[in-house]
């Protein structure tokens, strides 16, 4: 969580509808890395006017909302993609590289797999941790 609000961003637990309803029309931007069934509509009602959604996961059975919520004076949108292209890894590499973006990762000696694998079960690890060879 902590890292989420470093980032400018702000984690929402979806199992409280209160909580969701607090946040009616509060946001620009919601991100959805759900991959299990769930409903649009409170997600939709915290967007902005000319708010975005976008899902990121494939949910594994087909997701409902109410229209209205789309072309009502908020003007919600909605898109999505589980991948992205060959061409839209590239933008966002070259966007990384022109604004000096770097990876919240930790990089590991593969000979130390053991202690990466506690620490992950331990989570001690920030975002990611990465594997690397020793041999250059």
């Amino acid at each position: 969580m902590r890292l989420i609000r470093e980032l400018g961003a702000e984690y929402i637990a979806g199992a409280d509808p209160d909580a969701l309803a607090a946040q009616r029309g509060k946001y620009d931007f919601v991100l959805s890395t759900l991959n299990v069934p769930f409903d649009l509509d409170p997600y939709l009602s915290m967007l902005k006017p000319d708010g975005q959604m976008c899902v990121v996961a494939a949910p594994t059975q087909p997701l409902s909302l109410r229209a209205g919520l789309l072309y009502d004076y908020g003007r919600r949108r909605i898109f999505g993609s589980y991948v992205g292209s060959r061409a839209d890894a590239v933008a966002m590499l070259e966007h990384a590289a022109q604004h000096k973006l770097q990876p919240y990762l930790e990089v590991m000696p593969f000979a130390e797999l053991n202690q990466a694998i506690t620490r992950i079960r331990n989570r001690e690890v920030r975002s990611a941790l990465v594997l690397a060879s020793s041999r250059g």
